[in-house]
C-alpha cells in the first residue's frame, strides 16, 4: 500500500519546486492520504509541510468531502496529518529563532489545521471529534490536541523570525496575575504556592489594587507602539517593534495566517443551534480565554489583546490626507490584517464574565491615554464611511467596510470597562459618535441586510442614554452635515435634535422588522429629555407626529404593550415642560396647537378602544389598511396586531389610570387661551417668532405640580440579547470571510443564511 502511495504521489517534493509543480504534488499527496493507506513514519506526511503553497492553492486542494470521507472512514489518518501539523509548529517555537525551512513548515501546517478544522468542528460534539481533539490518551500525550494547539498558536504569534522581529529576545508567556488566574475581582490578595494559586484565608486578606496592564506587558514583544506601551519610552533597536508603524509585511502576513487559525478554532459555535448556544461551554473557548485556578488561556495572553487593539488604532482609512492617499499608502492585505484582528477581538471578548481573561485585562485598563487613544481611532474608522461619501472626486475616498465589527467593539470596550465609558462620557465629545451612529441607522432602515446592523447601533445608544453625561453631551450643536439623503433642514439643532428626526424616519419609513426596536427609540428619548435645553422646530413636530401616531385608538388596541409608547412620550414632554420650559418655546407652542390630541387621550374610554380596535373593524368590514381612528394612521404602518389578544377593561384601567397627563393639562389650560385670544385679535395673528416669545416670557411657576423625579431607564442584559450578540457577530465574521470561503454555509446552524440573486 505505501508503494502504491509512493507512485501516485511521485517522489517526494522539493522545497524550490515551481508553484504548479507544488500544487500538483501537493494534490497527489492529498489522494494519496485519502484513498491508500500510510504509514506513520512514511516520508509522505512530511512532503504535507515541504512545499511553497499560497492558500488558494491548498484550499482548492483539500475540498470538503476529502475532509469529512476521511473522518468518517479513516479517523486516524486524520488524527495522524493533525498530530504531524502540530509537530512542524511545536518545532518552529521550541527554536530560539527558527530556521526558514521551519517557518515555511509552520505556516503550512497552519493553513492545514485553517482548511481542515472547520470541517472536523462540524462534528464537534461527536465523541469520537471530542476524544480526538480533547481527550490526551488519544495520542499518547500528556497535553491534548486541542489545548497544545492553542498553546503553539499563542506562541507562533510571538516567535522572533516569524512575527516578531529577529532582534526581539525568544519570550517566554508570563501567567495571569494571580487574582485574574484565580477567577476573582481585583482587590482580594491571593497567595501562590507551587501546586497553583490558593486563597488565603479570609480573615487576612487585604483590598489591594491590581496595577494597570502595560505595567506588566512585555512591551518589546507588541506588534505595534499603543495600549500597553503609552507613557512608556519605545523599544531601542532599530528593528524594535515599539518604533515601527508600519513593520515588515512578511511580519503582518504570518500574524495574518495565525490569527486566522485561532480564528478558526473557536467558530465551532457556528454549528450549534441557538437555543444550544452557549460559548462559555465551548472547550476551544475555555482552552483560549477562560482560566481558573490552575491557570489556563492562550500563552502571552496579555500582548495579544494590546497588539489586537493596536492594530485597529493604527490602521489609517484616510491615508495622508489627500485625494486617493489611502489607494497609495495601503492595499487588500493591510485591510484583511484588520479585519482579522478585530475578528478575534470580538470573539475573545464574546464571553463576558470573570473567568475572560481577555474581559478582565481590558477593564485592567485605567489610563487615559490609552482611554484616549482608542475612542479616537475608532471613532475615526466610523467617521471614514460618511466622509467617503461626502468625497467630492469620486472614489477619492476608500469606503471603509468594517464599520460593524468597530461598532460591536465599541460596545464591548464599553460593556467591560466602566471606567472607559466614564472617561468617554465626561472626557470625549460624544457626538462624534452618535453622527455616524445616526448616519448607518438613517440609510439602512430600510434594508433587510442592515437589520443587524440598526440593531447594534440602537444597543450602543440605549447603553449610552442611560448616563447623564450623555444626555448633557447631546446639546451640542449638530451643523447638519451628515449627508442623509431627504433629511430636513433645522434652524439650530443640536444632536437630541438629529436623533428625534431619525428615529421618526425610522418609525414611519422604516423595515417592518425594526419594529421591535421602537421601545429602545422611546426609551432613549425619554432618558434623553431632561438634560435637552431645547428641541428645534423640526423635532417637536416629529415628537408631536409620533404622540399622535401612538395614541391612535385603533393602534393602542393592536397589541397588549402598544401603550408603552405612551408613557415614554408623556415623560418626554413632562419632562421638557418641568426641567427646560424656557428653552421648549416651539415644543409648547406645538402642543397647544394640538391640544386636542393630549384631550382625546385623557377622555379616552373603554368602549372607543374596543371599537376600534383592529378585529372589530375587521368584523364591520374595514381591512388593516384602511382609516384608523381620528389619528388617520394605519395600524400595518406602525405594528401588526397581536394574535389572539382582545382588548379587555381590567387591560385598559391598568394603563390609562397611570398617564402622567396632569401637567400637560394644567400648562394647555393655561396657556391656550391666551395663545388662542392673540391670534384672534384685531389686525390677525401675530408672527410666529413673537409667539414663541410670549410662551418664553409665560411662567409656569406656581401652575405645575413639583417636578416629578428623573427617571432613567438602563440597559439590562439577559440571556436573549447575549444569544443576539453572539449570532450577530458570528453573522459578520462569516459574511466578511467570503473570499476565503473557510466554513459550509450549509453546514451553519447558529444563524440562517438566505442568498439574494442579483437583480
Amino acid at each position: 500500500a505505501r508503494r502504491s502511495a509512493a507512485r501516485r504521489a511521485g517522489p517526494r517534493p522539493r522545497a524550490d519546486m515551481g508553484n504548479s509543480d507544488s500544487r500538483a504534488e501537493f494534490h497527489g499527496l492529498v489522494q494519496a492520504m485519502t484513498e491508500e493507506e500510510l504509514a506513520v513514519d512514511s516520508p509522505l506526511w512530511a512532503a504535507f509541510f515541504e512545499l511553497q503553497l499560497d492558500d488558494p492553492a491548498l484550499f482548492k486542494a483539500i475540498q470538503p468531502d476529502h475532509v469529512r470521507r476521511m473522518l468518517e472512514e479513516h479517523p486516524e489518518r486524520l488524527q495522524t496529518l493533525l498530530l504531524k501539523a502540530l509537530r512542524r509548529m511545536q518545532d518552529a517555537v521550541e527554536e530560539q529563532l527558527p530556521s526558514p525551512a521551519a517557518c515555511r513548515q509552520a505556516l503550512n501546517a497552519v493553513r492545514l489545521f485553517t482548511r481542515v478544522l472547520p470541517f472536523v468542528l462540524e462534528r464537534a460534539e461527536d465523541g469520537l471529534v471530542d476524544g480526538m481533539l480533547w481527550d490526551p490518551a488519544c495520542h499518547d500525550e500528556v497535553t491534548s490536541l486541542g489545548q497544545a494547539i492553542v498553546s503553539c498558536v499563542g506562541r507562533l504569534l510571538f516567535l522572533p523570525g516569524f512575527t516578531l522581529a529577529k532582534s526581539v529576545p525568544h519570550p517566554e508567556p508570563v501567567p495571569p496575575p494571580l487574582c485574574l488566574a484565580a477567577g476573582r475581582r481585583p482587590g482580594l490578595r491571593r497567595a501562590s504556592s507551587m501546586s497553583g494559586y490558593e486563597d488565603e484565608d479570609t480573615d487576612t486578606a487585604e483590598e489591594e489594587s491590581p496595577p494597570d496592564m502595560a505595567q506588566l506587558v512585555q512591551r518589546e514583544l507588541l506588534w505595534f507602539h499603543g495600549v500597553g506601551s503609552l507613557g512608556f519610552e519605545p523599544t531601542d533597536g532599530p528593528d524594535g517593534p515599539a518604533k515601527d508603524v508600519v513593520p515588515d509585511g512578511s511580519l503582518n502576513r504570518n500574524r495574518l495566517e495565525v490569527l486566522r487559525l485561532l480564528l478558526v478554532c473557536q467558530s465551532a459555535i457556528l454549528f450549534v443551534p441557538p437555543n444550544k448556544c452557549k460559548p462559555e461551554d465551548n472547550k476551544w473557548i475555555r482552552a483560549i480565554s477562560l482560566v481558573d485556578s490552575s491557570g489556563g488561556g492562550i500563552p502571552f495572553a496579555r500582548e495579544l489583546l494590546c497588539s489586537l487593539l493596536n492594530v485597529v488604532c493604527t490602521f489609517d482609512p484616510v491615508g495622508w490626507g489627500v485625494p486617493y492617499g489611502s489607494s497609495l499608502r495601503s492595499g487588500k492585505g493591510e485591510t484583511d490584517f484588520l479585519d482579522v484582528c478585530l475578528h478575534n477581538l470580538l470573539v475573545l471578548l464574546e464571553v463576558n464574565s470573570w473567568s475572560n481573561i481577555f474581559c478582565k485585562l481590558v477593564e485592567e485598563v485605567r489610563s487615559p491615554l490609552p482611554f484616549k487613544l482608542l475612542f479616537d481611532h475608532i471613532v475615526a474608522l466610523l467617521e471614514a464611511v460618511p466622509r467617503a461619501k461626502m468625497a467630492l472626486l469620486p472614489g477619492s475616498v476608500r469606503p471603509f467596510a468594517s464599520y460593524q465589527e468597530v461598532l460591536v467593539l465599541l460596545w464591548k470596550l464599553l460593556d467591560c470597562n466602566k471606567a472607559f465609558m466614564t472617561f468617554v462620557l465626561d472626557e470625549c465629545d460624544v457626538t462624534r459618535v452618535v453622527g455616524p451612529i445616526c448616519y448607518f441607522m438613517w440609510t439602512g432602515r430600510k434594508n433587510a441586510s442592515d437589520v443587524g446592523l440598526l440593531h447594534i447601533c440602537t444597543f450602543l445608544i440605549l447603553l449610552l442614554s442611560g448616563e447623564r453625561s450623555f444626555g448633557v453631551g447631546l446639546n451640542r450643536p449638530y451643523a447638519q452635515d451628515l449627508p442623509l439623503q431627504g433629511a430636513p433642514k433645522m434652524h439650530q439643532p443640536n444632536f437630541g435634535d438629529l436623533m428625534v428626526v431619525v428615529f421618526h424616519k425610522i418609525i414611519v419609513d422604516g423595515t417592518p422588522r425594526l419594529h421591535s426596536l421602537f421601545n429602545c427609540y422611546m426609551t432613549v428619548l425619554s432618558n434623553i429629555s431632561p438634560y435637552i435645553k431645547g428641541w428645534d422646530k423640526v423635532s417637536a413636530m416629529r415628537l408631536l407626529s409620533l404622540f399622535n401616531r401612538f395614541s391612535g385608538r385603533r393602534f393602542l388596541s393592536a397589541a397588549e404593550n402598544n401603550n408603552q409608547y405612551i408613557f415614554f412620550l408623556l415623560d418626554v414632554f413632562n419632562n421638557a415642560i418641568q426641567y427646560q420650559y424656557e428653552g421648549n418655546a416651539p415644543l409648547v407652542y406645538g402642543l397647544c396647537v394640538e391640544d386636542q390630541m393630549v384631550r382625546r387621550l385623557v377622555q379616552l374610554e373603554f368602549e372607543d378602544v374596543v371599537l376600534t380596535s383592529p378585529r372589530q373593524a375587521e368584523s364591520n368590514g374595514v381591512g388593516h389598511g384602511g382609516p384608523a381612528g381620528s389619528d388617520g394612521a394605519k395600524t400595518s404602518e406602525v405594528e401588526p396586531a397581536q394574535p389572539h389578544f382582545q382588548p379587555t377593561r381590567e387591560w385598559f384601567e391598568s394603563w390609562k389610570s397611570r398617564l402622567a397627563t396632569g401637567a400637560l393639562v394644567r400648562m394647555l389650560d393655561t396657556l391656550v387661551p391666551k395663545v388662542s385670544a392673540l391670534c384672534t385679535k384685531e389686525g390677525g395673528p401675530p408672527p410666529e417668532h413673537e409667539l414663541l416669545q410670549f410662551i418664553r416670557n409665560s411662567t409656569m411657576v406656581g401652575l405645575l405640580p413639583v417636578p416629578h423625579p428623573i427617571v432613567i431607564r438602563r440597559y439590562q442584559p439577559n440571556h436573549y440579547t447575549t444569544i443576539w450578540f453572539t449570532t450577530y457577530t458570528w453573522g459578520v465574521i462569516f459574511l466578511r470571510n467570503q473570499d476565503a470561503s473557510i466554513w459550509d454555509a450549509n453546514k451553519i446552524r447558529l444563524f440562517t443564511i438566505n442568498v439574494i440573486p442579483n437583480s
